[in-house]
């Protein structure tokens, strides 16, 4: 049978609990609230570094797209005295 005394030593023991876990977690609350102020200055700094980032994709797309073109005019090549003339927009110039 239950008692006052052990229903007290009871709620006295969850509370002692509910403190020991309510102390983590406020640890946990005061590591995150210290570490935001740097996780915000580094997703600022990825941001501003992304326009630099596209900029470079764009030129080195179009390096890639010369060195193709170089790749394949060689590739067309002839070696064996035989001269090939390669007309670009070949189409195009060819309707005006």
């Amino acid at each position: 049978m239950f008692t006052l005394s052990n229903t007290l030593n009871v709620l006295n023991n969850d509370i002692q609990r509910m403190n020991g876990e309510l102390g983590g977690y406020q640890n946990c609350i005061s590591v995150v609230a210290q570490q935001l102020p740097l996780l915000k200055t580094l997703a600022q700094e990825i941001n501003d570094r992304i326009p630099g980032i596209e900029i470079n994709q764009k030129l080195l797309y179009q390096e890639y797209l010369s060195l193709k073109e170089r790749v394949e005019d060689v590739q067309a090549a002839s070696f064996d005295g035989t001269l090939t003339w390669k007309i670009a927009n070949f189409l195009e110039k060819r309707s005006i």
